[in-house]
């Protein structure tokens, strides 16, 4: 595919007259939200529009996949969508608002399936343009508990043989911090690892007033998480973004009764597995160490949630390239820090080249934040994201890393 001001006008052109199609699926997914891998009805949907477009379906365990036929079929690059909705209660008066109780897409993930919907009938409709194969990927369960869609839709593609074939993977996200139009970029780690732990200390309980004879659980649990605390600040480096956030800290019955026991869990957070592990051993000896000084036993547990989302270089600047030349320089933008929330399409990132992007979706009257009641978007992204995706797999062709 050769960029030209023809091709990029009827491009332009197509994607105008998709966007009400792309409008109403969005709409329709989000009055049906569907949450972890239970999204059924919003699969048979992305299944309906894709068979109704004529693209082949691949049979798939988990989500949907469908592959559209390019010039070169030894070589694919891969599209990436979430489906999957929030457990939050809808506060919004729109006629599109969330008709599940107790459930709602606040993070924009009912976009990302429509936009990539649309993307799809634009590239089939162009096929004899596409320089390779492209796979689409609908996930479920990018909001679950770990290890989330990506990790078994991954293995997958692996079992299929797919994996060789797959030159670069692309995923995008609106983003509410910044303007609708902006396309975000950024080389290396985008998103934080998260692991989770559990720890329960256990004393001896005791009076109140005989505080000799027992061995205080809370006031050992307080020790724990302020050394851990101490450790975060004076022994990880500064500029080395790296969370510990204890959620929670459950002790005690009664005032006049030394707690025996005492359950502390929370958050890991961090943008190097280098890092990553040093922290986990770091928690582990601190618990042992503070509970052995003041008498206590205690027990860990850790659950290891999705790695660092890392931007590989090479794809990530083919990225930007297309961006630009599609939106102009000024709507293209490096953006500025890594978040330290997660995005399990990191595991991807472990068997393939791939790439993430942010789309800004702000304009006034919206909020700020997501996974809220009051979530909500300026649709205006919606054919900012697939022009994007469209013109990546257009302009495959340039991409030089191999799979």
């Amino acid at each position: 595919m050769i960029w030209n001001e023809q091709t990029d006008k009827k491009l332009s052109e197509e994607i105008v007259s998709v966007i009400p199609e792309v409008q109403s699926i969005r709409r329709q997914i989000h009055m049906y939200p569907e949450t972890g891998y239970d999204t059924v009805r919003t699969m048979e949907l992305v299944r309906t529009k894709l068979r109704k477009m004529g693209i082949p379906l691949i049979e798939s365990k988990v989500g949907v996949m469908a592959r559209i036929p390019g010039c070169d079929h030894s070589r694919m690059i891969a599209l990436r969508a979430d489906m999957d909705a929030l457990p939050i209660q809808e506060e919004n008066q729109v006629e599109y608002v969330s008709r599940i109780p107790g459930k709602m897409h606040a993070c924009g993930h009912d976009a990302h399936t429509a936009m990539l919907l649309g993307a799809a009938g634009i590239l089939n409709d162009n096929r004899n343009a596409l320089p390779m194969d492209v796979l689409l990927i609908f996930q479920p369960a990018e909001e679950a508990p770990s290890p989330g869609g990506a990790k078994p839709m991954l293995e997958e593609l692996d079992e299929k043989g797919l994996l060789p074939q797959i030159v670069a993977m692309f995923g995008q996200h609106i983003m509410l911090d910044f303007d609708v139009g902006k396309v975000g970029w950024i080389s290396g780690p985008i998103a934080a690892s998260t692991d989770e732990f559990y720890l329960t200390i256990r004393g001896k309980g005791g009076h109140a007033g005989r505080p000799q004879r027992t061995i205080d659980a809370i006031s050992v649990g307080c020790k724990v998480v302020n050394n851990l605390e101490s450790y975060m600040s004076r022994r990880i480096d500064p500029m080395d973004s790296a969370v510990v956030s204890v959620g929670m800290f459950h002790s005690g019955q009664a005032i006049n009764v030394v707690a025996e026991t005492a359950e502390i869990s929370g958050t890991i957070r961090c943008l190097k597995e280098t890092t990553r592990e040093t922290v986990l051993k770091a928690l582990k000896q601190i618990a042992e160490k503070t509970c052995e000084t003041f008498g206590a036993v205690c027990e860990l547990k850790t659950i290891r949630g999705v790695p660092v989302t890392y931007n590989d270089p090479d794809i990530t600047e083919y990225i930007r390239t297309v961006a630009e030349h599609t939106f102009g320089a000024d709507s293209v933008f490096r953006i500025p820090t890594p978040m330290m929330g997660a995005e399990d399409f990191a595991w991807f990132g472990k068997k393939i080249p791939c790439s993430y992007a942010w789309l800004g979706c702000w304009s006034e009257g919206y909020p700020r934040v997501n996974h809220q009641p009051r979530f909500d978007f300026d649709e205006q992204v919606l054919p900012t994201g697939v022009r994007l995706l469209t013109a990546v797999a257009l302009h495959a062709d340039h991409i030089t890393k191999s799979p």
